[in-house]
């Protein structure tokens, strides 16, 4: 199983919105399973929210709890 997280902003000017939209086609046509984040910003960069989605993500198929840190090791008091 591929899993692919996809985030864009619809007026970037260095990928636009069809390349993205095309990629995410080819991938879900060779079987994968494609998330794509669309944000309302201009700018080509990676923003707070697509972070934390990232974040969210690599700790669910780690199998990590939130409280987890990049070490794996758990807070004090968890």
């Amino acid at each position: 199983d591929l899993s692919v997280r996809m985030f864009t902003a619809r007026n970037d000017s260095w990928v636009p919105l069809q390349r993205v939209e095309a990629t995410r086609s080819a991938f879900r046509s060779l079987g994968a399973t494609v998330e794509l984040t669309v944000y309302d910003d201009p700018e080509h960069h990676v923003n707070d929210d697509s972070v934390g989605a990232l974040r969210r993500y690599l700790r669910q198929v780690a199998g990590l709890s939130p409280g987890h840190n990049a070490t794996g090791d758990q807070p004090a008091g968890h």
